[in-house]
């Protein structure tokens, strides 16, 4: 377990947790709650195929399509903002892009930095990214479930996920004491779909004797994460963003797990090889596999205006992880008096901003305009190219 720590760079302190023990078993009270609380730090075991190390020891595992050759391509932010340039006539300037992503301004004002919104064409292809994955995964036989964005502090933390310390990412919401909902209860604001779709299984028996070996579940939320990058480009990283996410409970088994972690893999290829986008498939290693993970892989797409390539999914397989610490069974016998505990896996179907990012930056043409992808068409409203309008000079 000690080497299990120190591979996945955990932060959990394991000593502290044997002395704890030994302190309880030795008829010492009021320790378990602080018991609990470390050992809902612990992460789970790797994968045999893991690579073991820091970030940069990831594996290629497939390599989809080749560069599209683009002269001087754009960012995002370049491509579709409406942001005042100066232009080479003296006092003038000219607004560049379409226009279509805002993120200044009033908006910042009244929202903060980082903030951005979708207008006209934008807004339409978030839309129809959103309809395709989910008929998509409609398609494949996941079921969709409404999910609510406020949970309970204490599901994010048997999720995984950590609300304090450096490695918070989540927004903590403490309740007024007296509204009648919680009394204080500590409330966070969700950071991905998987949260709730677990906190939805939880307390749960599935796998009634004869049916299938796994149920899936598929969600469309907004994520809410601290983390932000100055260097990152608006839309690769920001405080709130809308996502499919993909939730499986499976049979406890590696076998079953594997193969419904690989359907999940392959959802996602055949997604952004459709939206005719250039990525790689990685094997993560054991520092980016976060608490729950016990195998991750992730696809990045290319991204031609940062001329990087920028991760747009994750497929985590938990094993037992979460459903231990939530309390999903899976019911192989009948008779039985105590059903094991269920694995639990997550992928990421569509997060909308790093695919906008990823699909502006590879269809631009030279003068601007977009190509939208024709698996997008039927969703467009007759869109099927983003035009750049010409914009009048102004005076500064």
């Amino acid at each position: 377990m000690r080497q299990n720590l120190i591979e996945r760079n955990s932060e959990a302190n394991l000593d502290e947790m044997l002395s704890l023990y030994q302190r309880l078993q030795n008829g010492e009270k009021d320790l378990q709650s602080r018991i609990e609380h470390l050992y809902l730090s612990l992460p789970n075991f790797s994968h045999p195929s893991t690579p073991v190390g820091d970030p940069s020891k990831f594996r290629l595992l497939h390599l989809h399509g080749s560069p599209k050759l683009i002269s001087q391509p754009k960012n995002e932010v370049d491509l579709l903002s409406n942001e005042v340039v100066p232009h080479r006539c003296g006092n003038r300037a000219r607004r560049t892009g379409h226009g279509t992503l805002r993120s200044s301004g009033a908006l910042v004002a009244g929202c903060g930095s980082r903030a951005y919104a979708f207008y006209d064409s934008l807004a339409v292809l978030e839309a129809a990214l959103l309809q395709l994955t989910l008929n998509r995964t409609r398609e494949a036989g996941f079921q969709l479930i409404a999910v609510p964005d406020l949970l309970l502090s204490s599901v994010i933390q048997r999720c995984g996920f950590p609300t304090t310390g450096d490695r918070n990412q989540i927004f903590n919401i403490a309740e007024r004491k007296g509204s009648g909902v919680g009394n204080g209860t500590l409330f966070s604001l969700s950071g991905t779909a998987e949260m709730a779709l677990a906190a939805f299984c939880a307390n749960r028996v599935f796998g009634e004797v004869g049916t299938a070996e796994a149920e899936f579940f598929c969600a469309v939320s907004r994520c809410f994460r601290h983390e932000i990058a100055p260097q990152e480009s608006l839309l690769y990283r920001t405080h709130q963003f809308t996502k499919v996410e993909i939730f499986c409970v499976t049979e406890p088994s590696p076998e079953v797990g594997d193969k419904v972690f690989e359907r999940i893999v392959e959802f996602q290829k055949k997604l952004y090889s459709d939206l005719e986008l250039h990525f790689r498939v990685l094997e993560m290693p054991t520092s980016e596999l976060g608490n729950s993970a016990h195998r991750k892989i992730d696809i990045e797409a290319l991204m031609p205006g940062e001329g990087i390539f920028g991760e747009i999914s994750s497929t985590s397989n938990c094993t037992d992880y979460q459903a231990i610490r939530l309390n999903i069974l899976w019911k192989q016998d009948s008779a039985a008096k105590r059903h094991p505990y269920a694995y639990t896996l997550n992928g990421t179907g569509c997060a909308v901003t790093r695919i906008l990012k990823a699909l502006v930056e590879t269809h631009q043409n030279s003068d601007g305009s977009i190509d939208i992808p024709c698996v997008l068409w039927p969703y467009m409203n007759g869109i099927r190219r983003m035009q750049m309008e010409e914009s009048p000079l102004i005076t500064l």
